[in-house]
């Protein structure tokens, strides 16, 4: 039954990879550069997007 419950849930070194989307998300905010935080957000999302297939696809 935990394996199962470890399926559910990205491993750690993801949580690291979108913790550091997410920090340039914020400085591009702070530095008042839309262009950049609206690259950076469409950055994480396309990569968020191809997070979840893949887990999708192999979970």
């Amino acid at each position: 039954m935990p394996s199962k419950l470890l399926g559910l849930y990205d491993p750690v070194d993801t949580w690291f990879v979108a913790l550091n989307e997410h920090r340039e998300i914020l400085e591009a905010i702070e530095a008042r550069d839309p262009i950049q935080a609206q690259a950076a957000m469409q950055r994480h999302l396309k990569t968020a997007l191809k997070r979840t297939m893949a887990r999708r696809d192999h979970g």
